[in-house]
């Protein structure tokens, strides 16, 4: 069964509401499982485990090894979930490391939001 993408989209704009709330981690948690079980290749499973991690548990490192292990990287992943890793590494005072997947997803610039998220992170970082 496909499940169209706007209902994706909703179900995804849900979790990433409930990851802001300790309280909803779980509920979040299973959101973002449940696309990945109709969407795998949609990476916005990736992207809302990795925000649980940063948001509800406040932790930015095991954010950026969810990515990694995903093979999320400047190199390789959508560029959305790049330009995500890259802000979740800055937060994480790896800066260079960030820095460099930020310039990665601007050079590309083929998805016009992940290259707004670059660019901003990169302006705030000055």
């Amino acid at each position: 069964m496909e499940i169209p993408k706007e209902t994706l989209r909703y179900c995804a704009d849900l979790g990433f509401v409930a990851c802001r709330l300790p309280a909803m981690r779980e509920y979040a948690l299973n959101i973002f499982q449940g696309i990945k079980e109709v969407a795998p290749d949609n990476p916005a499973w990736i992207i809302g485990v990795a925000m649980v991690y940063a948001n509800c548990d406040n932790n930015t490192k095991e954010a950026c090894n969810f990515m990694m292990k995903q093979e999320v990287s400047a190199e390789s992943g959508d560029l959305m979930a790049r330009a995500f890793l890259g802000l979740f590494l800055i937060m994480e005072k790896r800066t260079s490391e960030g820095e460099r997947i930020m310039r990665v997803v601007l050079a590309d610039g083929s998805d016009p939001d992940a290259a707004r998220l670059a660019q901003s992170a990169l302006d705030n970082m000055s």
